[in-house]
């Protein structure tokens, strides 16, 4: 799928570059273009970088969806403390 059409840069590209050690949409920026045209992909390309780096740490789909759970509970926390 593309991400970036402005760069022609794919959800697959970003995966290779989080395995390649891009950490951040900044370096991809740097690394590709990605972004530095229109800026509309910069959300999408976050999520999957976080997504291919919580891969990395978290091989099995169990502990992937354990991780997901637990940041679901600490942004409820987080969003009650705000509001009261």
């Amino acid at each position: 799928m593309y991400v970036c059409v402005c760069f022609g840069i794919t959800d697959k590209a970003i995966q290779r570059a989080a395995a390649d050690g891009v950490r951040d949409v900044a370096e991809l920026t740097m690394r590709t273009g990605l972004g530095s045209n229109c800026g509309s992909c910069h959300d999408m390309a976050i999520d999957i970088l976080n997504q291919a780096h919580a891969a990395a740490l978290f091989p099995l789909p169990i502990l992937q969806a354990a991780r997901s759970i637990a940041s679901m509970r600490l942004m409820s926390d987080y969003h009650l403390h705000i509001v009261y």
